[in-house]
């Protein structure tokens, strides 16, 4: 089957989706954009269950390794409906679908059977904008399936820079219709930006009820009060949880190509995938970033306040938070350069440059500077282990020094309103037990870039003439002194 041939298809699904009457959409509790007449792109709700309804039998893992088999022998027709139903209806796990689909076997049919791959992208993308149109809980089971299986399949799509990933991914067909010209890698960017703030599914139901159409940011749909709501309270559960790191783990996917570059040719803006998806038609932009920051830095790693009390706790809520930091810090790292064109921009790095006031910079700082000090307080404690340690300390880090070198309002802020040593005591504790590890030398240099970002004000200076009276967990020669004498000392 050709590339051109499978975007038709998408094509008929999308029109499919678009032209379901709006009677019938409000007699199974869906709202729809197209029957409402309002942008494509805008935020669906639906009523119903928060937790998606569960498919499949027993022997799905089973269904599934048939399944894989039957695609690494067969060319499968699209029109083989009953085949692909059965796949993307599978009650299967992510685990699943890793553990069974390995690197040989996409390799494999890629190099062996491209009609199936061609299939196996179109059909869900063309899921995945489905439920987007009209966001029906009881599929919301299928909308995982196609977002595991683009998690695992794209990263072998993008390692070969080839003629079939170009068209697959790119092409565009010469016709009249707006949707069928979009090339399909756009429109999983997009349909991935929404299924994170999909009501219902990664949000509350009533997210977006009784909230005006033009709302960049509503309060509800965040997925962790702070900035754009100090004062919410926005629904919280395991299963949106969930649902929010799978999706986020697919948009990291998507943003893998630089990857696949050497450091001799890598551009900061040669990516179209991260174009895609920090240009200003990005669907939610200023919600993403507002729900990433909100859910990175309103996180507590103590958990219930009691020793070992964040190892009694679900690993769902630690593990948005280590997808949302990296995720920050892909897409804010997408053109650092100077700009080549017009069209090179980076909505988020725009964003994040016009976050002002002063309760959002003590917000952005309380939580940054609590994750950052956590990484040794959990190495200094009278019970082992009592303190869960956070692992994405090294993408926090690099969230500060994006903050101090795109918001010059959040800098001086820090420097003169907040105490600036909760920064200094971790920049210079990472960077002391990093010291001989070549493989973390780069993690020195970004606390380097930190403190000599910092060192350039006054009230920098000032600020380390704080006495120093902790004990940090490491070999440091034991010293009365201030903050600038840790700094010398380091």
């Amino acid at each position: 089957m050709s590339v051109v041939v499978a975007k038709q298809q998408l094509s008929n699904t999308w029109r499919s989706a678009r032209d379901v009457p709006a009677a019938a959409a409000c007699d199974r509790g869906v709202w729809s954009p197209k029957t409402a007449g309002l942008d494509p792109w805008r935020p669906t709700r639906a009523t119903g269950p928060a937790l998606s309804t569960k498919m499949g039998g027993s022997n799905s893992k089973a269904d599934l390794a048939d399944i894989l088999v039957a695609l690494a022998q067969n060319d499968v027709s699209p029109d083989a409906h009953d085949f692909w139903d059965e796949l993307w209806k599978l009650d299967t796990t992510a685990e699943d679908v890793f553990e069974l689909i390995t690197p040989e076997d996409v390799r494999h049919l890629r190099r062996e059977r491209p009609e199936n791959v061609v299939t196996l992208f179109t059909q869900a993308t063309a899921q995945l904008c489905q439920i987007v149109h009209t966001p029906v809980p009881m599929y919301f089971g299928q909308a995982l399936n196609c977002v595991r299986v683009l998690t695992r399949i794209l990263p072998f799509l993008l390692e070969e820079h080839d003629e079939f990933s170009e068209k697959l991914c790119w092409g565009i067909d010469s016709t009249d219709d707006e949707e069928a010209a979009e090339p399909l890698a756009r429109l999983v960017v997009h349909a991935t930006l929404h299924l994170l703030f999909l009501p219902g599914f990664t949000v509350d139901a009533s997210a977006f009820e009784d909230e005006p159409d033009d709302t960049l940011v509503p309060s509800r749909a965040l997925w962790a009060p702070g900035l754009g709501g100090l004062d919410a309270r926005p629904a919280a559960s395991l299963a949106l949880d969930r649902n929010r790191a799978e999706v986020l783990r697919l948009l990291l996917t998507a943003s893998c190509e630089p990857l696949y570059s050497s450091a001799e040719t890598f551009d900061p803006w040669a990516s179209r995938w991260l174009r895609a998806a920090t240009a200003r038609d990005a669907p939610n932009a200023k919600l993403l970033l507002y729900a990433l920051l909100n859910s990175v830095c309103a996180y507590d790693p103590t958990g219930l306040g009691v020793p070992y009390g964040g190892h009694l706790a679900s690993d769902a809520p630690a593990t948005v938070v280590a997808l949302a930091a990296q995720a920050l810090v892909v897409l804010l790292d997408y053109g650092g350069g100077a700009p080549k064109t017009t069209e090179d921009i980076n909505v988020f790095r725009e964003l994040l440059a016009s976050i002002s006031g002063g309760d959002n910079f003590d917000f952005l700082f309380l939580g940054l500077a609590r994750l950052l000090n956590n990484v040794h307080e959990a190495l200094n404690t009278t019970l082992p282990g009592s303190l869960a340690q956070i692992e994405c300390y090294q993408e926090i880090l690099i969230l500060v020094w994006k903050l101090v070198e795109l918001n010059e309002n959040f800098a001086k802020h820090i420097l003169t309103e907040c105490d600036v040593c909760r920064i200094v005591v971790p920049c210079c504790f990472l960077a002391h037990q990093s010291r001989k590890d070549p493989s973390r030398v780069g993690l020195v240099h970004i606390c380097t870039f930190i403190l000599l970002k910092l060192s350039g004000e006054r009230q920098f200076s000032v600020a380390l003439n704080k006495p120093f009276d902790e004990k940090l967990p490491t070999d440091l020669p034991r010293f009365e002194g201030t903050h600038a004498d840790l700094v010398v000392v380091v």
